[in-house]
């Protein structure tokens, strides 16, 4: 299953996701633009008849029960964010900010690893209901879709220098 094999279904595209209808939009597909309430309905009525999500949401929303496949492997995306604004950090008590470095840092690693494990345990849940394909076939086409949609919004939504620090941070 690659890229070509996406433009031939009706994949959901989160209306509010600019990181979505740009990855649609490199893949060549033609996504259905929804909100997340709609998605199920959209199952439904065939709208949609693929999905891009977590499985750990796609089993809580139960639309395992109108899909026929699941990739064999995740995104691996595990999404959170702990955002102060920097003038109001800088109020804060020099060790109520270390507090939250310490913290921060800790929940992080807890969070990634058990919710990584947690979405795992859904894939192989949804794995003995749903007939499973392999994306690594197409892993270079793939990589290729998520460098066009990267670069699709730099300077939309990031900027070049922004997006080079992330990669850089990345390899380390």
């Amino acid at each position: 299953f690659g890229p070509t094999d996406l433009q031939k279904v009706r994949p959901w595209v989160w209306r509010d996701s600019a990181t979505m209808r740009a990855f649609i939009k490199a893949s060549g597909a033609n996504g259905v633009l929804l909100n997340l309430p709609e998605v199920y309905s959209g199952l439904q009525t065939g709208i949609i008849d693929t999905i891009i999500a977590s499985s750990v949401g796609v089993l809580a929303f139960q639309w395992h029960t109108k899909l026929k496949t699941m990739a064999k492997q995740a995104g691996g995306i595990v999404t959170g964010a702990f955002v102060i604004r920097k003038e109001h950090l800088a109020t804060l008590p020099k060790e109520a900010r270390d507090y939250l470095d310490e913290v921060s840092g800790e929940t992080e690693e807890i969070f990634r690893v058990e919710g990584r494990k947690l979405d795992d345990e859904a894939a192989q849940t949804l794995a003995k209901r749903l007939k499973v394909v392999n994306l690594f076939r197409a892993q270079r086409q793939w990589e290729e879709v998520q460098f066009a949609a990267r670069e699709s919004l730099v300077g939309r939504m990031y900027s070049r220098a922004l997006l080079s620090r992330v990669q850089e941070i990345l390899k380390k």
